[in-house]
């Protein structure tokens, strides 16, 4: 099973958000990391769900899959950064996510969209 694979059968079951359902993996050792989004609203009809993505973000309380992730490898004491993160569900990894992997020592992110 590849780390897309695996991201995607993960995801639904993970993720509380109603928009968009995103994971993002990694690497630590042998071990796949994995994190999906996190909406705050669940039980609540998404004020989003018409609105295209990226719009009207005000809206959301949610955490990114990315940094949901990136959350975790810092609570962990890490022999060596992981050099790739995988990230399934969108098209794009927002400049705030994808500057916060960066900024943590991450070198590529790979996406594949639903």
């Amino acid at each position: 099973m590849t780390e897309f694979e695996y991201l995607k059968v993960m995801v639904q079951p993970k993720s509380t958000c109603q928009k968009k359902a995103v994971a993002a993996g990694c690497y630590v050792g042998e071990q796949f990391l994995t994190a999906a989004n996190y909406c705050e609203n669940t039980g609540q009809v998404c004020e989003r769900l018409d609105k295209r993505t990226g719009a009207s973000t005000e809206l959301c309380n949610s955490t990114h899959a990315e940094i949901i992730l990136l959350d975790k490898l810092k609570e962990m004491d890490l022999c060596m950064i992981p050099s790739i993160v995988w990230v399934y569900g969108h098209r794009y990894v927002c400049s705030e996510c994808a500057d916060d992997l960066y900024q943590f020592g991450i070198r590529e992110i790979r996406i594949r969209e639903h």
